[in-house]
């Protein structure tokens, strides 16, 4: 089957779209805005767009379980909001999958 290039028109009309979609989902609180590990109870803590906090625990997450402090403090949130991410131990998470 021979694949088939979008054509500019088409990638731009679809540029709107995807941008009412990503303001919903930071309505609902779908993305984070920050990130951070709790050392005293070994939980990741969220603060949501829409003002909401969300905290698990590490061990809740087998890829992290294992993780030492220093390695969770280096949690990274991606720029949508979408996604953190652990370089050191080659760990990523969706915001949307955690909530």
């Amino acid at each position: 089957m021979a694949s088939r290039r979008s054509s500019k028109a088409e990638i731009l009309a679809q540029i709107p779209p995807a941008r009412a979609r990503e303001r919903r989902e930071r309505r609902q609180g779908r993305r984070a805005s920050t990130a951070r590990y709790d050392r005293a109870t070994r939980r990741i803590a969220l603060e949501l767009t829409n003002g909401i906090l969300f905290a698990f625990p590490v061990e809740a997450i087998p890829s992290l379980a294992t993780a030492s402090d220093q390695e969770l403090a280096e949690v990274r949130l991606d720029a949508s909001g979408s996604g953190l991410s652990w370089d050191a131990i080659d760990v990523d998470l969706s915001v949307p999958g955690l909530i």
